[in-house]
């Protein structure tokens, strides 16, 4: 450890060391109207072996006129030295065997002019072959502890030429007896067909850059993942891949299945960009694009056991929704999301801001423990997205969040925005055992819980909406039959309670049905004063109760949810 700790502090000092012998950009009339040079969005910098010498090539950068190279080395009990301080025209460097020997510890490139510089990339650690290149930002281990293989060192070199899909398969095949994860360097990985997953596939990418898996010359969406419901899959992971027309899909006996820090983009596919089923997932800080092209669904799971959706981003790459996201999502989700704006598209063009054309969120069924925590949905798409096929705006919007027929859905501090206001809904949870609905942040939707006979949960079980900011929306419960003795649903309380109702543009609040005759007194609702000035709420076939009445009937496992933050509150 204290090896480790010396080594970081001495390439910080070559860091120092080589910023100070960076050129100053000085304004003057010749170059105030020109600025420093654009490195290339995806930063392409090639490393190939050559005997006991490594050929960098890189492509170049617009508006440069030169190119710098720097390499420094850090010896034992020696000060830094700087091996190589090259500028040249020339977009390809040689480093030789005496470069190679004792190690490069840090190499520098830039592109500059007149103005100054700007750095395509700079690696640090040992450097002694071309592999060491590509491979210095591996972890040894993933976040779940497997041990890490590099895909350079199995012959899959990032922005190679050709399908790389059979190599891929072929790397995870070798690396799965021993549960290794695969690690891709950034650049990218043209993949043109499905990649099916055993146990023992993993997928990791680099967390500070962007490996992108490309699947953009397929005619369909690639998928990645497994559908036979008999094959069993136990702890695997995808982790930090940019996803171009790729998404990802799971069936029948999967457990334990960790899908992270990915970003999906330019998916042809109207369907779902991540569908899971059955068994325990891990579904965090994803980042889930759809531009205008490119119109469909999101998230999908079927019988889902214990799964955990915390810190994903579904919204714009404009500055207002990457701003909002920023305020409340973790570490990990806004690294993510800082990277997918620098994503371009196969013709290096960048992705435009719009990315949000979903016509439906997030949707479940049948799901048992379900924690769904901290996710930012927006979108700035209207009523009806544009279709591709017949370039007009035709393809209607369903819910951004939908649930039915589950068992324990406990939904906390989240931001749901962007979904028009003439849709039925845009939270709907229907036929269920028991929801915890709180520290949310509504914005102008319809929050419509829903009953129908047909279901084998004929009821919504225990349903607490608490401490929420609800922006000129609604809650609504509603059944489409009149109880009977024969025919009356299980919902044993339904309590809207210390919520922000803030109707500042329309007026809105919290009503039941008329249908609802057999479980009428069990519809109680609180003040909902959280709101100052406190504006009088409307609603029907409620009973009203204090707030200490109110507080007592949340069972003492969730009595923290009341003093949860609704992120983004103004």
């Amino acid at each position: 450890m204290y090896l480790k700790k010396m080594h970081s502090l001495l390439l910080f000092l070559i860091f120092i060391l080589i910023s100070a012998m960076l050129p100053i950009a000085t304004g003057s009339a010749t170059t105030s109207s020109i600025s420093k040079p654009t490195i290339p969005r995806d930063r392409h910098i090639t490393f190939t072996q050559v005997g006991n010498e490594v050929l960098i090539d890189w492509l170049p950068a617009s508006g440069a006129t030169e190119y710098r190279l720097i390499a420094a080395r850090q010896l034992s009990g020696q000060q830094p030295s700087t091996l190589i301080d090259q500028t040249q025209v020339d977009e390809f460097y040689t480093l030789t065997q005496s470069h190679l020997t004792d190690g490069i510890s840090l190499l520098l490139l830039q592109a500059c002019n007149d103005v100054g510089c700007t750095t395509y990339q700079r690696f640090g650690g040992l450097f002694q072959s071309a592999l060491d290149f590509y491979c210095s930002n591996m972890p040894s281990v993933t976040p779940d502890s497997k041990l890490t293989n590099c895909a350079a060192a199995e012959g899959i070199y990032p922005n190679a030429a050709g399908d790389q899909t059979q190599n891929i398969r072929n790397a995870l095949a070798r690396l799965a007896p021993q549960n290794r994860a695969l690690y891709f360097p950034a650049g990218r990985y043209r993949v043109d067909s499905n990649i099916e997953l055993q146990q023992g596939y993993n997928l990791i990418g680099d967390s500070n850059g962007l490996s992108i898996l490309d699947g953009s010359h397929a005619s369909t969406t690639v998928v990645i993942g497994n559908s036979n419901y008999y094959h069993k899959i136990n702890d695997s992971e995808i982790r930090n891949l940019a996803l171009e027309n790729i998404r990802i899909h799971f069936y029948g006996r999967k457990n334990n299945i960790d899908i992270s820090g990915n970003i999906f983009f330019n998916t042809k596919s109207s369907g779902y960009q991540v569908f899971v089923a059955h068994n325990q997932f891990e579904i965090s800080s994803n980042i889930f694009l759809r531009g205008r092209e490119f119109p469909g669904t999101v998230f999908a799971s079927y019988r889902a056991n214990r799964l955990n959706i915390h810190d994903n981003y579904l919204g714009d790459l404009s500055s207002a929704h990457v701003g909002q996201a920023n305020e409340m999502l973790g570490n990990h989700a806004k690294l993510r999301l800082a990277r997918a704006e620098n994503l371009t598209n196969r013709d290096g063009s960048l992705l435009v801001d719009f990315q949000s054309s979903y016509s439906r969120g997030w949707y479940t069924s049948y799901s048992r423990s379900l924690n769904f925590h901290n996710n930012y949905t927006n979108s700035s798409a209207g009523r009806y997205l544009y279709n591709p096929q017949n370039q007009q705006l035709d393809i209607g919007r369903s819910e951004a969040f939908s649930h039915r027929q589950y068992d324990e859905l406990i939904v906390t501090e989240n931001y749901f925005s962007g979904w028009p206001a003439q849709l039925i809904a845009g939270l709907r949870f229907r036929n269920a055992s028991k929801i915890y609905f709180a520290a949310n942040h509504v914005d102008n939707m319809r929050l419509l819980t829903r009953v129908y006979p047909s279901s084998n949960y004929f009821g919504l079980g225990e349903s607490y909406f608490i401490n929420n900011y609800f922006k000129n929306s609604q809650i609504e419960f509603w059944q489409s039959f009149v109880d009977s003795a024969t025919q009356t649903p299980s919902i044993p309380l339904f309590l809207v309670h210390d919520n922000c109702f803030d109707h500042t543009e329309s007026v809105n609040g919290a009503y039941a049905t008329w249908r609802s005759i057999n479980n009428r007194q069990n519809f109680k609702i609180s003040e909902n004063n959280a709101c100052l000035p406190h504006q009088p709420l409307p609603y029907g076939y409620f009973s009203e109760i204090s707030n200490t009445e109110a507080d007592q009937l949340i069972p003492s496992d969730f009595q923290h949810l009341l003093n949860l933050n609704v992120p983004l509150r103004d």
